[in-house]
């Protein structure tokens, strides 16, 4: 078996085909990403904007927390209060505010957005943050009160956390909207995979070119195994080298998160490799079987904003569904949690829904090519 890895291997690097389109199209690709948005100024100053808060207790401490933060000392969020949702709303869709916060208690308040900009991260961002602070409050008032006395523990845990809410020292990740594009990219990249299975699912098909592995001793499972293993190692060393790339010669920010980054990619491999073998299984030409996974790849990437990084909100708010079943915006999405929140946990649901689909695309390969049976080889 070992033998026959190598001989796949082997054979799969020759394939000059297969190395542009998973090796070469990618780099070339983020290339003039690269030299298209250079010279766009992606970094804009951050002005005051104006929020909503549907409240009737317009002296809540969030209100006052609101009120000292400042930039350039001028308010950062100028608010406007209403007595119902629906008034609010309706300067939200106007886009007259940036958000709409529903407020019910110091515990119990949520944020409305109509767009994903940098005045709605901004705004979340703060209110994430002021709601763990009060949380952390809560359960020092249950648990310990005595801690709420202690002068010390204030100013550790609660004083410095507030200046720096009300400071706001935003990253300038926040404006860098253009980051989508290039992490659809590495999906896409990704995805490319599909191409070496879709060729490499051949060897093992009797009416096409696997007569002679059909009639071996090895068995089929082993078979898949082997041949799995090759694509998927492939196309991994594929991004490692799209990454090193983007990192190294063009300089776009890929978080410092490198092992999070690594198991993403890793997984996108894993759901490119057995999505390939799928449409392999299905599509006998080989035309038909390109066509389809370049058609998809590039639909997908399409909805997952590398194109117009807007296009991945729009759809999100519009059809999310198609979001989740869409795995080049899985896995963008995956990235830009990295990037924006620097938060793995964020991607965890989106890895875990790519290993089903691949394990789903593995199932349903494997059912196709044990039912395939031939008069004579």
């Amino acid at each position: 078996m070992r033998d026959f890895f190598k001989y796949r291997f082997k054979s799969m690097i020759r394939s000059k085909s297969l190395l542009f389109w998973c090796f070469a199209f990618p780099i070339i690709l983020v290339t003039f990403f690269h030299l298209a948005f250079s010279n766009i100024k992606t970094q804009d100053s951050i002005e005051p904007f104006k929020v909503g808060m549907v409240t009737k207790q317009k002296n809540n401490n969030l209100v006052s927390v609101i009120n000292e933060v400042k930039i350039n000392d001028e308010n950062l969020f100028k608010l406007s209060f209403y007595d119902n949702k629906d008034d609010g709303e309706k300067e939200l869709q106007k886009k007259e505010i940036a958000g709409l916060i529903i407020f019910n208690s110091e515990t119990d308040f949520s944020l409305e957005v109509n767009q994903n900009s940098q005045n709605q991260i901004i705004l979340q961002e703060f209110l994430n943050n002021y709601h763990q602070k009060i949380n952390l409050i809560t359960d020092v008032a249950k648990q310990n009160h005595q801690l709420l006395t202690d002068s010390n523990w204030i100013n550790n845990n609660i004083s410095t956390q507030t200046n720096h809410i009300t400071s706001l020292q935003i990253n300038d990740k926040v404006n860098n909207q253009l980051i989508v594009s290039f992490y659809s990219v590495i999906a896409m990249a990704a995805l490319y995979g599909a191409f070496i299975s879709t060729h490499n699912i051949d060897s093992i098909q009797g009416n096409l070119k696997g007569a002679r592995l059909s009639i071996s001793p090895f068995k089929k499972s082993h078979i898949i195994i082997a041949n799995m293993s090759v694509c998927l190692i492939i196309n991994f060393m594929a991004i490692i080298v799209l990454l090193l790339y983007m990192k190294y010669a063009i300089n776009v920010d890929l978080s410092n998160q490198t092992i999070p980054v690594l198991i993403i990619a890793l997984i996108g491999s894993i759901f490119a490799t057995s999505f390939g073998h799928l449409i392999g299984c299905v599509f006998k030409k080989e035309t038909t079987r390109l066509v389809f996974v370049l058609v998809f790849t590039m639909t997908g990437s399409f909805l997952a904003g590398m194109m117009a990084p807007q296009i991945n909100y729009l759809i999100k708010t519009t059809i999310p569904i198609l979001s989740y079943l869409n795995p080049v915006a899985l896995i963008t999405d995956c990235f830009y949690y990295l990037y924006y929140y620097n938060s793995f946990s964020m991607a965890l649901p989106n890895i875990a829904i790519l290993v089903v689909m691949s394990i789903l695309c593995l199932v349903f390969s494997i059912i196709e090519l044990r039912s395939d049976s031939y008069e004579s080889l």
